[in-house]
């Protein structure tokens, strides 16, 4: 018994230490857990916010990505542009001159003569106006007849069209429209056609060069095909060449961003798919897969 108080104050120590223990412990598990969980919602909000800017650093990269396409592709049209001018303003200055040396009552003789003038300066208005809408950025959408945008590239493409011999072939019904920004689906075409131009470098003048535009309607589905029969690409480059800067062209050919920029238009901004197959020493066919919208007149 005397041996019973003795050890129970030491017991009732062990007691009392074991319950502020396991109070303590409780406490530093409480504190424990509420750090994990300001932790995760920490790294949550650092993943978001890596996202976020990860995110805007991909557009901004975009962005400079698409500028310096669009100014490339500018810089190679200026050639065939100040030709394509010159063409129109020179049959303006022609009739004006002709104008003056007309007979005043040579009425007919007068009026077809500024019909002419008319026409001409029509054209060459229309001519400035497409080029306008390559250079602006507005990024605003609306209904585009696609035809009269592809009709308005082959335009805008026209002296290197006639200057490298190659035929285009245009097959897309005119109810076919779109609503989008104009200004991109005119730049997705301008670099898809030139480059089915650039095929034929250093392919013989001789052969039947040609590019095959067309389209068919499938599932509320634009598909558009654009088709050459130039150098191909090779088989160990077709998963490349939506690569930033990958090129198989001659330095002055381009810089290697105009498919890149193509396929992030296409799948981004109008949601749609873009496939390219091709044979090297047979051609290139790629197919687009855009949004269609009912036309309405």
């Amino acid at each position: 018994m005397k041996e019973l108080f003795t050890y129970l104050p030491i017991l009732l120590f062990l007691i009392i230490i074991y319950k502020l223990s396991n109070r303590e412990l409780d406490r530093t598990l409480d504190i424990t857990k509420a750090s994990e969980e300001f932790l995760l919602k920490e790294k949550s909000k650092l993943e978001e916010q890596i996202s976020v800017k990860s995110k805007k650093l991909k557009e901004s990269r975009f962005q400079r990505m698409n500028e310096l396409s669009r100014a490339a592709e500018f810089g190679r049209l200026n050639q065939g542009l100040f030709h394509d001018l010159m063409t129109p303003l020179s049959s303006i200055i022609l009739h004006t001159e002709k104008l003056e040396k007309i007979p005043r009552e040579d009425i007919e003789m007068i009026n077809i003569t500024l019909r002419k003038t008319a026409d001409a300066s029509q054209k060459m208005a229309q001519y400035i106006e497409n080029i306008k809408t390559l250079i602006k950025d507005e990024q605003i959408k609306k209904e585009c007849i696609l035809y009269k945008e592809i009709k308005d590239i082959i335009g805008i493409l026209g002296y290197r069209i006639r200057n490298e011999k190659v035929n285009i072939n245009l097959n897309i019904p005119e109810t076919y429209t779109l609503f989008e920004d104009q200004i991109k689906i005119r730049q997705v075409f301008l670099n898809i056609i030139s480059n089915a131009l650039d095929s034929y470098d250093g392919i013989d003048d001789n052969m039947n060069r040609r590019i095959d535009i067309k389209a068919n309607l499938n599932n509320n589905k634009i598909n558009v095909f654009i088709e050459d029969n130039g150098c191909g690409i090779k088989k160990e480059n077709l998963d490349k060449i939506f690569e930033p800067f990958f090129s198989t062209k001659n330095n002055n050919r381009g810089i290697g961003i105009g498919l890149t920029t193509v396929k992030k238009i296409i799948e981004d901004d109008f949601s749609g798919k873009i496939s390219v197959s091709s044979r090297e020493n047979v051609g290139t066919s790629i197919r687009l897969e855009l949004p269609y919208t009912i036309y309405r007149s």
